[in-house]
């Protein structure tokens, strides 16, 4: 760590290390008026090269830093304005040059085209919304809009493709403002080319109902916009790729196809994308597929050990062997200049063959713990339809109605086989589980809602929205358990043996409406009342039936087998104030919400009846300090109702090594959030600044508690604890090194969280920290060679109450080298290391695992349309995943096979079809880099 923070401190020196003198002013025109955003360039004199770059602020004035001694060219560009040229000494003692007031005079021809040798404008920030210029961002001519994210400053791009902006979870992507596949920003990401993009937008786009008041209802949704070049707003572009390749010892072949084709106009947008391949790569979202398929093996954890039948969340699709299929059609159309339709369908096929081994310590007491070794060898299979639909019609000027619908199909399967050993301490066997399970469900979920908006007068108007939702989900599962557990009690000379042959049958149907009704009232000076209701309703009926099989019988097993209903429902009540101004904006508001919670257990006679009252305050404030510089908060309150399958006082004994039993005295959890965000973005010197926080506060928050007998028997029970707080910080900062000829980006992202936790009725206050720190080095030029680097360290400590001497501190890093050569005409070499290294913990070894990969392309065809690609994939054949876990009473470690060494060759062909044109008009001013 030292050494890291040696290497930061160093570079940072370098960023305030030979900054010598600032050229400032301000531009007007002839009558003194300011001009915000003239374009104010600094060329040099010998070779006129760009040596700094501003654009004028709100009140006229302009600053260029680190400019070195010398001769150069100041000018000075306006819309519609004559260009304004000096040549200015920069010497002398004075490291502040001064020009004044530079006035401007009207030019008589308006159209205008600026180009600069040197840089784009990469970043603008507009109130709450962040702006990227894609073309400021070197990409390839095959990458998609992923590759083009990842260059991006406050900008995450996680391994299974998950977009991180600004400290939160991207949710939703739409191109040129419109739906592209519903809600899954990763088929737009890994499907549409970088090349296609000009600006990149993120922002928390409102509810439609917020849209159109003008009043914030706290319902956010992180967005991404992906807003289009003029060449490829009309006719079709795309690109499709084939390639195969060899296993190096599985002696395996490996296969990729993919594919898409767009089709733009004014009036319509149609995308059509395919993918299929077995080099574990998905062009989607993965999240409903572990949602649904880890449900599948929801009983079948017969077999002892730490049950790990179904499909785990820590696993990744990049772990195993994966084979995946996907295709799907997106269009847009305006029907008419009142109407707009939007619909998509989409279906994925997902073969998944996963070997694991995972070695467990778990803590009794200080004297007491146990050791699990478990191994799961599993294969599954799940096939997945989505459809959607959105229509919006617009009535008349001031009334209008939105229509959503969606269909989603899953059906998949899961044949798993599990072997599982623990032993005490002194490593005598405590008991065995050999289990095979076999599992298959479908799963059916369609869901649509109708908004109606209108506006009541002409000047002032008040607004008036209402909303309903209908959603329902049928889950069915059939399921069988084969599952032989072995006991070794105190007594050596009694062994006992359990033998568990079943067949699992689950129906869970759910039926759920939401009503909302809202009324806006204008104030005056920017000022609103917002009144709202929402009427809120779930059902579930539930159905679990466990046979016995005995000499090919079926015997109900009225224990394990349950039959329950539940109704949850709330009503609530809100008010609130908000107050728009030019530069800030406030809202605060309170809830009243009623719920209530009734459920049946029909088998057992149980019925269980929760009534809850809450007041819910929220706040928001955002303020733009200057320009792209602000400052927001958000703060808002939820209360939790807890699950039937936590209040049923039913022993659930599917596992007999792993018991689960619900308690019926369970209150509501109330959550407090609270998100802070800081954004500046200096426009003079190229550098970004985000800062986020993230606190997290619950009362009566909900755990599990866990007890372990003498036979490692572990029995688990929901309750309520006192408190919990979580604080999560992010921090990112970004710049330019001109006298390097690079750019840095430093960032550190830190954990924090305080919980309860009981086992075997023993209370332990934990505390975790997680602290990463690292930095981004890259070269700024790279129109023939780049070279990035990454290193990053992450520190894990965790602090207990009791039993003390299992405090865990632990520390793992990353590093990564990319290059890419493109100075031999149309040749282009890549290579990628990437090293991760994890220290000893507990029982686990340490282990550090380079991962390279390389390519070698050669581009033909005008405009680089073709390539053919020779790629190397992990070549020192080192991969392989590890998951290390630690929590209160228990640190494990698991390994995961992985796909190896692999060669394949590609071929990519793009393809485009554009209108002729690069569009604007008369005023458009372009900036081109070079």
């Amino acid at each position: 760590m030292k050494i890291l923070y040696s290497i930061i401190l160093t570079i940072v020196s370098l960023t305030l290390f030979g900054q010598s003198y600032s050229i400032e002013g301000y531009i007007t025109d002839q009558q003194t008026e300011p001009l915000p955003s003239a374009t104010v360039v600094v060329l040099s004199q010998i070779d006129s090269t760009m040596a700094g770059f501003a654009l004028s602020t709100n009140d006229g004035r302009f600053i260029i830093r680190n400019i070195e001694k010398g001769v150069y060219l100041l000018q000075v560009s306006y819309l519609g304005y004559e260009q304004y040229s000096e040549q200015k000494s920069v010497t002398g003692a004075n490291k502040k040059v001064d020009v004044k007031n530079i006035q401007l005079s009207l030019a008589s021809n308006q159209i205008e085209e600026i180009v600069v040798k040197g840089e784009t404008i990469p970043i603008e920030v507009k109130k709450d919304t962040i702006v990227y210029n894609a073309n400021a961002f070197k990409t390839q001519p095959n990458d998609v809009v992923e590759d083009l994210l990842r260059q991006m400053p406050g900008i995450e791009v996680e391994e299974d493709g998950t977009i991180v902006a600004q400290g939160e979870e991207v949710q939703k992507v739409t191109v040129d403002g419109k739906d592209f596949f519903g809600n899954d920003p990763s088929i737009a990401t890994k499907n549409l080319p970088a090349k296609a993009i000009d600006k990149v937008e993120f922002f928390d786009q409102k509810s439609d109902r917020a849209e159109f008041t003008g009043v914030d209802d706290g319902e956010r949704t992180k967005t991404m916009n992906l807003e289009l070049k003029e060449d490829y707003k009309k006719g079709f572009f795309g690109n499709v790729e084939v390639g195969a390749g060899y296993e190096h010892g599985e002696e395996e072949t490996r296969f990729k196809l993919r594919g898409n084709v767009n089709r733009f106009s004014k009036k319509s947008q149609l995308s059509i994308i395919g993918n299929l391949n077995n080099i574990n790569e998905q062009g989607f979202s993965t999240k409903e597929y572990y949602s649904f398929m880890s449900s599948i093996g929801g009983w079948g954890r017969g077999g002892g050990g730490q049950g790990k039948s179904g499909i785990s969340m820590n696993q990744g699709l990049s772990d195993g062997y994966v084979d995946t299929g996907a295709s799907g059609i997106n269009f847009n159309y305006d029907l008419t200049p009142k109407t707009e339709i939007s619909l998509s369908y989409f279906v994925n096929d997902i073969a998944s063959n996963i070997f694991s081994q995972t070695n467990r310590e778990t803590f009794i007491n200080e004297s007491r713990s146990f050791f699990s070794d478990d191994e799961l060898d599993q294969i599954s299979e799940n096939r997945s339809h989505t459809i959607n639909l959105r229509i919006e019609q617009e009535i008349d000027s001031t009334q209008d109605i939105r229509l959503n619908s969606s269909l989603n199909i899953n059906d998949g399967n899961i044949n798993s086989k599990e072997l599982s050993a623990n032993t005490n301490k002194e490593g005598s066997l405590a008991n065995t589980g050999n289990t095979n399970y076999q599992s298959n469900a479908d799963q059916m979920t369609p869901s649509g809602s109708l908004l109606y908006r209108k506006r009541l007068g002409s000047n002032v108007p008040w607004v008036v929205t209402l909303e309903g939702t209908l959603n329902q989900t049928d889950n069915d599962a059939n399921g069988n358990l084969n599952s032989d557990n072995d006991f070794a009690p105190s007594d050596p000379n009694m062994d006992v043996r359990q033998i568990l042959l079943q067949r699992q049958l689950e129906s869970d149907d759910e039926n759920s409406y939401r009503v909302d009704a809202t009324l806006t009232q204008p104030l005056g000076s920017g000022q609103y009342l917002d009144y709202n209701y929402r009427r809120s309703n779930t059902s579930n009926d539930v159905v679990t039936d466990v046979y016995d099989i005995d000499n090919d019988m079926e015997v109900l097993n009225t224990i394990l087998s349950t039959r329950y209903t539940r109704d949850y429902s709330y009503n609530r009540y809100g008010l609130a104030w908000q107050k728009e101004g030019d530069k800030s904006s406030l809202s605060l508001g309170t809830y009243l919400q009623q719920s209530q919670l009734d459920g049946e257990l029909s088998d057992i006679n149980s019925v269980i009846d929760n009534s809850n009252l809450a007041i819910l305050p929220t706040a928001r404030f955002r303020y733009e300090i200057d320009r792209g510089h602000n400052f927001s908060f958000r703060y808002r309150t939820s209360v939790n109702q807890p699950t039937i399958e936590q209040l049923q006082p039913v022993l659930d004994q599917t596992d007999p090594l792993n018991l689960y039993q619900g308690n019926p005295d369970l209150e509501v959890e109330y959550r407090h959030n609270l998100r802070m965000n800081y954004i500046k973005w200096d426009q003079f010197n190229f550098s970004s600044l985000f800062a986020f926080v993230t606190i997290n506060y619950a009362r009566n928050n909900i755990i599990n508690q866990t007890s372990i007998d003498e036979n490692f028997v572990q029995t688990t029970s929901p309750i309520n604890v006192t408190d919990d707080l979580s604080i999560r910080t992010n921090l990112s900062y970004s710049r330019p090194l001109r006298s390097l000829g690079a750019k840095i980006r430093l960032f550190t992202n830190n954990t924090y969280q305080n919980s309860i936790q009981f086992i075997n009725t023993a209370k332990n206050d934990v505390n975790r920290f997680n602290t990463s720190v690292g930095f981004t080095i890259e070269n700024r030029n790279k129109d023939n060679f780049s070279i990035s680097g990454t290193a990053r360290l992450t520190q894990n400590t965790n602090i207990y109450s009791e039993n003390t001497e299992q405090n865990l501190s632990y520390l793992n890093q990353s590093y990564r080298v990319g290059t890419r050569l493109d100075a031999i005409k149309s040749w282009s070499f890549a290579s990628d290391l990437d090293v991760r290294h994890y220290s000893e913990q507990n029982f686990s070894p340490t282990e550090t695992i380079p991962i390279w990969t390389a390519s070698i392309s050669k581009y033909f065809l005008e405009g680089d349309k073709g390539e053919f690609r020779l790629s190397a994939h992990d070549l020192l054949n080192q991969n392989q995943s590890i998951i290390r876990t630690s929590n209160a009473n228990y640190v494990q470690n698991e390994t995961i096979n992985t796909l190896g060494r692999y060669l394949m060759a590609s071929f990519l062909y793009s393809f485009s079809s554009t209108s002729g044109k690069t569009g604007g008009g008369a005023n458009k001013k372009i900036m081109r880099m070079h």
